[in-house]
């Protein structure tokens, strides 16, 4: 369209892809979705690069009516409805209301959370009318996406889940107020979309968005298949209705549930949306394009150029004009079938069973070390992705989506071409460093292909991902994943003392010990109080990640005795984050899953019956890894390390511990580098990224009760032994065992302080890295040993200088500046 455009970007994502589309781009203050928020930032830069328009996107700002009203005050022209219609549409209980004021069906509910009766009394219609299952929505009034949404099923519920959602919806959308809704079982998420230019309505199609998951949408079809032409008509003139109400300008979607041939409005989104690329796959429009030129009218109304800018291009589409006001029963013309697949950084664990039905989401954060997206005729990838780029918890999961279409001309065939050639697209994704829902969409997939109903799509509702993804996993040979601890939690710790009787118990309850483990990376938003004892339906806290609130779940009744980490921490998956002591609880020998390594190997001596394994070809792959970081794979730095007269890391190491002691950590960790060198140099030049980590013995011969010692050795023909941004996660795993454990360190400095060159991690001055701050806090607990023999500067000074003890040769070079 020959348009400038200026792209923006927050602090943490700055080589993010999607900057490379923009003519010039600028930077926000902050980071994470938070500064995707700031509207004055927003309004600062516009008016440095003297922007016309001001486009939202579909997310974020794009519902917020203070955000456009802020705009167009500052001479902006804001791309989308007016502040007016995002805010009543926004208010959802609001646009309910219009709904029915014109006849339209909605869903029994209410307009606040405020009344506890209220709330009872419609929990217990919904009963009435579905059954003991029935539920009641509590629902975010503005936003949506899935968030600030909870499910009650029981009166004592309420007051828990309308704070959670209300926190989750004040996160989001910067507004905490609840609505609820009964929930209809059973029915489908048909969407129509819309456009108008404030006098005229025209419908371009419907899709069905029913299958979600946390009632958020994974896979959108359009048109929607099987959908009764009476119903279809019925939702258009509903949609077409509530539209010209409003005079609504702009493109929007009218959101239907459906069940038979019943049908309910719920909301109407005033923006642009996620899906609506399937749409413009069976149009052939181009709906951005189109909210462009209704925003160059807008800002130029006397371009003569620019009136009626999309009235010829929406001919052949139904219209609701002022003048005859009602729409005619039309078909859409569309000249394809499409589906969408959300390419999501998640997986999804099972968790079937009375108190949590369904599946678990888990967010999944890394390094993106490749990236390929499948190409060809009636395949559409949109993403921000390259190679080297970082994934964090700070934004929504969604880092793709594939939309594939195929020709239409009979309906059962054509559904069953589009499932095969959406199969064959995301078998031909290539990513690695995420865990992706990619296995779980081509499942579903599948099972449509092989199912033996006639039409098994047409069987989809907004409860199909829980009731049936487990079996189509099974049917299509994948386990299905889950694990029968609950969120978080895990015993690590029991007293070992076996008997014969299988279901006798391994401890005391007083003398468990639960490890609490943040499930993913996150910020914790909320714990509860150490000496706080809840039951197995009790939460401990909330973490939230990629937008989303996750509950700390109990699982069973228990008393927390310590929190590692406050409210605000943020928190990686798998962290140790509290602990506690089960209570009334007793731990048998089929749950020994759960137990630690260490209480594991307790039973070590008892003989087993189970037969000999061939060894995994993925162990095979480990091995050889392993054996990568070896001298013995390094003769060339080996022989260079000789010729001077010193010994390497890992020959010192063999002289200083016991025998066969050693237990390193962190030996497969490369460089962070990976943005701008192949993987396979990585592994080849920069084993344990410079620095080996580990447990071992000395004297245990001697001392056996006090023999164990934590070891750092830099390895100086490793990048002259320099602290790279992967060593010190190392070091800061150590240093905290050692803390833990009050385990006496010995530290083996040489090496050149700072590395240059690590552009794989992202981070403000590096103020993420805790190795120097945990290093001298053992002063005075543990001691610890530094050793040295050749050149030992800058950072690995610094280590050394803390230490109790130094032990170092004659040609040692210390200090905090000079040759390395």
């Amino acid at each position: 369209m020959g348009i400038e455009t200026i792209g923006i970007y927050a602090d943490d994502e700055i080589d993010a892809h999607h900057g490379r589309f923009f003519d010039h781009l600028f930077a926000l203050p902050g980071a994470g979705a938070t500064a995707y928020l700031d509207i004055e930032a927003m309004l600062g830069i516009a008016t440095v690069a003297a922007v016309d328009l001001i486009h939202p996107g579909y997310g974020f700002l794009s519902e917020h009516a203070l955000a456009a009203e802020r705009f167009r005050e500052a001479g902006l022209t804001w791309v989308g409805p007016s502040p007016r219609v995002i805010a009543l549409m926004g208010n959802k209980p609001a646009a309910i209301a219009l709904a029915k004021q014109l006849g339209i069906a909605t869903v029994d509910g209410l307009d606040n959370t405020r009344d506890p009766k209220a709330l009872d009394d419609l929990l217990t219609a919904a009963k009435l009318a579905f059954g003991g299952a029935a539920k009641v929505l509590l629902k975010a009034q503005a936003g949506g996406g899935g968030r600030g949404i909870r499910a009650v099923t029981e009166t004592e519920q309420f007051s828990t889940l309308i704070q959670q959602a209300s926190k989750e919806a004040m996160a989001s959308f910067g507004n905490g107020e609840l609505y609820a809704e009964v929930e209809i079982p059973e029915v489908r998420h048909i969407e129509v979309q819309f456009i108008g230019d404030g006098q005229r309505i025209w419908i371009l199609g419907d899709r069905d968005c029913s299958l979600q998951r946390r009632r958020q949408k994974f896979l959108e079809l359009a048109p929607a298949p099987c959908l009764v032409e009476k119903t279809r008509n019925d939702l258009y003139q509903a949609a077409a209705r509530l539209a010209q109400q409003i005079a609504y300008r702009g493109v929007g979607t009218a959101e239907f549930i459906v069940k038979g041939e019943s049908w309910w409005f719920i909301e109407v989104n005033a923006r642009l949306q996620v899906e609506h690329t399937v749409t413009e796959a069976i149009t052939g429009l181009d709906l951005v394009a189109l909210q462009l030129k209704l925003a160059i009218q807008d800002a130029a109304p006397q371009a003569s150029a620019w009136q009626n800018p999309i009235a010829v291009e929406l001919e052949r589409f139904p219209r609701l004009d002022t003048l005859n006001g009602k729409i005619k029963p039309a078909c859409v013309p569309h000249h394809s079938l499409a589906l969408q697949c959300r390419i999501l950084a998640e997986s999804y664990e099972a968790a079937f069973g009375n108190d949590h039905p369904g599946w678990r989401v888990r967010p999944s954060a890394g390094t993106v070390s490749a990236w390929k997206p499948p190409v060809g005729a009636g395949l559409r990838v949109d993403h921000a992705l390259t190679e080297g780029d970082v994934v964090t918890s700070g934004f929504d999961t969604m880092i793709a989506k594939l939309i594939v279409s195929v020709p239409c001309a009979t309906e059962r065939e054509d559904w069953q071409r589009l499932f095969s050639k959406a199969t064959g697209a995301l078998t031909g994704f290539q990513i690695e460093g995420l865990a992706t829902n990619i296995p779980w969409l081509l499942a579903i997939l599948r099972s449509f292909q092989t199912s033996d109903t006639e039409h098994p799509w047409a069987m989809l509702t907004t409860q199909w991902f829980d009731q049936w993804l487990k079996q189509a996993l099974a049917n299509h040979g994948m386990a299905t994943p889950g694990r029968d601890r609950q969120q978080g939690l895990m015993i690590e710790q029991v007293h070992a003392t076996h008997g014969a009787n299988d279901d006798e118990s391994l401890a005391e309850a007083s003398k468990d010990v639960i490890i609490i483990y943040a499930p993913i990376d996150g910020c914790i938003l909320e714990l509860i109080k150490v000496g706080t004892r809840v039951t197995k339906a009790d939460e401990l806290g909330l973490i939230e990640s990629m937008k989303m609130h996750h509950a700390l779940e109990a699982g069973f009744t228990l008393r927390v005795t310590a929190w590692f980490v406050t409210e605000g921490s943020q928190v990686v998956a798998g962290q140790k984050i509290g602990e506690a002591i089960p209570i009334d609880r007793v731990i048998n020998r089929s749950e020994h899953k759960f137990l630690s390594a260490a209480t594991e190997s307790a039973s070590a001596d008892e003989p087993s019956n189970t037969p000999a394994l061939a060894e995994h070809p993925r162990m095979l792959e480990w091995r050889a890894r392993e054996a990568m970081t070896s001298d013995a794979a390094r003769s060339n730095a080996v022989a260079k390390r000789h010729a001077s007269g010193m010994q390497t890391a890992r020959e010192n190491l063999a002289q200083l511990l016991d025998r066969d002691s050693f237990h390193e950590i962190g030996s497969l960790v490369v460089a962070a580098q990976r943005k701008r060198r192949s993987l396979d140099d990585l592994i080849q030049n920069t084993p344990a990224d410079g620095v080996i980590t580990g447990l071992g013995k000395i004297h245990s011969d001697r001392f056996p009760e006090q023999c164990n010692v934590a070891v750092i050795a830099y390895d100086y023909t490793v990048l002259a032994g320099t602290q790279g941004k992967l060593n010190h996660d190392k070091q800061d795993r150590l240093l905290e065992l050692c803390s833990r454990s009050n385990l006496p360190l010995i530290l083996l400095a040489e090496g050149g302080g700072g590395r240059p060159g690590d552009v794989d991690v992202i981070t403000a001055g590096s103020l993420h890295i805790k190795t120097f701050s945990r290093f001298a806090s053992l002063s005075g607990q543990v001691p610890v040993v530094g050793i040295v023999a050749g050149r030992c500067f800058a950072g690995n000074a610094v280590l050394l200088g803390c230490c109790d003890v130094i032990i170092a040769t004659r040609q040692s070079n210390i200090g905090m500046a000079g040759p390395a």
